[in-house]
């Protein structure tokens, strides 16, 4: 037998006898180990409503998979929907006492465009309906083409409202802007404007009213990141780098909404540890968290 090489040069293989040992498999031994490594827990996402009175998770077993509600007041489940393969949730919580969000992430198709993408969104349940609904929906109101639909950043004070971050407009001149959009928990089928983005804005906080406080973004070209926050009807730059990429990234806001939790490298440590920065000049104070032998793993913040 012979085979031509990568120079064209004729390689000449000297015959051999093989010997091969045959093994007989194990029914079913290879579809055992994949079930037990690859099962999920029976009882997962478990999540606690802001009054602590009710718990959400997600039960999975071999005939069923659904989310269930159950209060911890009287011990007695409250509701559940079974999920039925029509949706498949990453992540529950709650947005208010009797509203519970389901996080979705999916690969998968958007209609009118070529490719697979990550694609997330989010649906609410409330249990006295026992029904899901989705809370955004690409080409209804907001821009089709995008992917991150499952973001919501705060809930109004009388807890009707979502408020979520997602590309609105036509994609035409300017293109769509990374708005925030207002959205009914009760019948989410008309999402309202909230805020008007910039063409490269990246995310928002809000205040205890449910608007806007802080505004993160980048300039029109994409070479400075800039951080605002409201005044009354203005918006006052308090931080600003001339780069690309950011350097720091927003977690959230302290619970007296006067400064900003912010993470970022930090030289001595050479770990990523969080920080505060004020909501009146920028000021970045204090390390909040961080190790010098550790990372932080996530950071618990409520809706």
């Amino acid at each position: 037998m012979c085979r031509t090489g990568r120079t064209g040069r004729r390689l000449h293989l000297a015959p051999a006898v093989l010997t091969f040992a045959l093994i007989a498999p194990v029914p079913g031994a290879a579809a055992d180990r994949a079930a037990v490594y690859g099962a999920q827990p029976e009882i997962r996402m478990l999540t606690i409503s802001p009054d602590g009175a009710t718990a959400a998770w997600r039960k999975t077993t071999a005939e069923t998979d659904a989310i269930i509600v159950y209060s911890l007041a009287d011990k007695r489940p409250l509701g559940g929907v079974s999920l039925d393969g029509a949706v498949n949730p990453s992540r529950l919580q709650w947005a208010t006492n009797d509203k519970l969000i389901l996080v979705m992430s999916e690969h998968g198709r958007l209609a009118g465009f070529i490719g697979k993408y990550d694609v997330s969104s989010a649906w609410v349940y409330d249990p006295g309906t026992s029904r899901i609904k989705p809370l955004l929906v690409p080409g209804e109101t907001v821009y089709r083409g995008q992917t991150g639909l499952g973001n919501v950043v705060g809930v109004s004070p009388d807890g009707k409202y979502a408020y979520m971050p997602a590309f609105f407009g036509d994609g035409l001149g300017t293109g769509p802007r990374y708005s925030l959009m207002r959205i009914s928990l009760a019948n989410p089928i008309r999402p309202r404007l909230s805020f008007t983005g910039k063409p490269r804005s990246a995310d928002y906080l809000l205040d205890a009213d449910g608007k806007a406080l802080v505004h993160e973004y980048f300039d029109d070209n994409g070479e400075r990141h800039v951080i605002a926050a409201r005044r009354g009807k203005e918006w006052k730059e308090i931080y600003a780098l001339d780069s690309r990429l950011p350097e720091i990234a927003m977690v959230g806001l302290t619970r007296d909404y006067g400064a900003v939790v912010v993470s970022r490298y930090d030289e001595d440590s050479r770990r990523r540890s969080y920080y505060t920065m004020s909501l009146d000049d920028g000021e970045i104070t204090g390390r909040l968290f961080g190790r010098d032998d550790a990372d932080v793993g996530s950071v618990l913040t409520d809706i």
